[in-house]
């Protein structure tokens, strides 16, 4: 009787519903997207491009590095697309209800 017991309490407490989870599985994401900082050089020079930085994630949705994962072709708009997902605030994934590190892709577009 004791080993039914404590298996039934076992797998209540794995259940998701049980710990408030409804949904077991979420992709990492954007919460706050901070804005890029254009550099006047780029605006002077119409440059325009799309940055894809990749972000990888701690438990807890912090930065733990972030690194250009696609070049605009400028360096200046991808050290600006860096600062911004620097900025940005996030949400780490989540497997079974628990918040799991990952890497996330930040796209970052500097239209004319």
């Amino acid at each position: 009787m004791i080993d039914l017991l404590l298996l039934s309490l076992t797998l209540a407490a794995a259940d998701p519903a049980s710990t408030g989870c409804v949904v077991p599985n979420v992709a990492a994401s954007t919460v706050i997207a901070a804005l890029p900082n254009k550099p006047v050089i780029a605006d002077n020079y119409n440059l325009t491009g799309t940055t894809w930085v990749q972000v990888d994630l701690d438990p807890n949705g912090q930065i733990a590095s972030a690194s250009i994962a696609k070049s605009s072709g400028y360096a200046t708009l991808d050290q600006a697309a860096l600062e911004a997902a620097r900025q940005s605030t996030f949400r780490p994934e989540t497997q079974d209800c628990q918040q799991r590190p990952g890497s996330y892709l930040f796209e970052v577009d500097f239209p004319q």
